[in-house]
């Protein structure tokens, strides 16, 4: 008798329903956690890490201009970024805290981290996870509140080649060591290397230097004033004539040109083009200026900050047309033509960050850097 009560006892279904139900929420609710709460998570950390990959690499390129500039530059550019906070906010960084330089010349590197902490004060909101605390017996001291980060760090290499070359080619500076002492290199007398005497970063940078000769006693040769065809004769078949000399004077001329490579010069002084190629970038950023440091410009990276490369002074020009050899690439910024000396063009050298061609060896002394995640 008692053994069939037991049976009919187990076999009894009520509140069978109720106790399905409540696993059912708690699955749902499991659930509402991973696809609300985690997909916040995801999407907020995914947020900030953009935000600090953006300010490590503006840090880094002005990681030659003194730690305020990086910290600066780090800071506004995290600041145009966005991520969830209780909604869609700015990331606000701490320059002094949230930003760290390496100056170690043998590891230089820009860190930023990006947060939504409370110890921050802007942490982020969620939605589930206060009852997962209630839950689990824990005070709920955050309530609807987690802590997210994200951290990038970024360095600068030297850039030997590059794209958007002007159409002129410059002697690269050697030790003059004949005497009387002269203008021009004497093979087997003075000396060159392009990482010891040559012009370099950052000691030459705001240095003014002529990249287009204007006068006849100021020509390297007969004809020669330093425009020169592209591309080099070892990619292809130089583009010689005033109209194109011009247009890549103010536009973009799209050849990788790089220490080694050979190039035919453009004979003539080219007074016109030159003129016409210069204003005509001139008058894209008229208002750039050269503040004794730096180039100041309203449109961040201003046009008339240009690429020109270097020639080996060994191999000089001769008369007509003739060839160098490529050692290096320089970043001036043109500040004028100047009147009353045909079409001479001077620029200050500038070190820029650039794409480009990275150098065998990084020595710190390219005009030439570029921008490398490396956390």
């Amino acid at each position: 008798m008692i053994h069939n009560k037991a049976r009919a006892y187990i076999r009894n279904e009520a509140g069978s329903v109720i106790i399905t139900f409540a696993i059912s929420i708690a699955a749902l609710f499991c659930f509402a956690v991973v696809a609300i709460d985690g997909a916040i998570l995801m999407t907020t950390k995914n947020q900030l890490q953009c935000a600090a990959d953006a300010a490590a690499l503006a840090g880094a390129s002005a990681y030659n201009q003194g730690d305020d500039e990086v910290r600066r530059r780090a800071a506004y550019y995290a600041e145009n970024n966005f991520a969830t906070q209780d909604t869609l906010r700015a990331c606000i960084i701490d320059p002094d805290v949230d930003v760290v330089i390496n100056r170690d010349a043998n590891d230089p590197w820009v860190q930023v981290t990006t947060h939504r902490t409370q110890a921050t004060g802007d942490p982020l909101r969620t939605y589930f996870l206060k009852i997962l605390d209630v839950a689990a017996g824990a005070a709920p001291s955050r309530p609807n509140r987690v802590d997210v980060s994200a951290r990038a760090k970024a360095n600068l290499v030297d850039n030997c080649g590059a794209r958007c070359i002007k159409p002129w080619a410059i002697p690269d500076r050697w030790e003059e060591l004949s005497s009387p002492p002269n203008t021009t290199f004497d093979p087997g007398v003075d000396f060159y290397d392009p990482l010891v005497t040559g012009y370099k970063a950052p000691g030459d940078v705001g240095l003014q230097i002529t990249l287009k000769q204007g006068q006849p006693q100021d020509a390297t040769a007969p004809g020669q004033y330093n425009p020169i065809d592209l591309p080099p004769i070892n990619k292809g078949n130089p583009i010689s004539g005033a109209d194109q000399y011009r247009e890549w004077i103010a536009t973009c001329c799209p050849f990788l040109i790089a220490p080694g490579d050979t190039c035919v010069t453009e004979t003539g002084n080219m007074v016109g083009p030159t003129n016409q190629g210069v204003d005509e970038l001139i008058a894209q950023d008229p208002l750039a200026y050269w503040d004794g440091t730096k180039v100041v410009s309203d449109l961040g990276m201003s046009p008339r900050i240009v690429l020109v490369p270097f020639y080996d002074p060994a191999y000089q020009p001769g008369s007509g047309k003739t060839e160098v050899i490529i050692s290096k690439i320089g970043a001036f910024f043109i500040e004028d033509r100047l009147p009353g000396q045909g079409s001479r063009i001077v620029g200050r050298f500038i070190q820029v960050a650039a794409p480009g061609v990275a150098c065998a060896n990084n020595t710190g002394n390219s005009f030439i850097v570029g921008l490398h995640l490396i956390e």
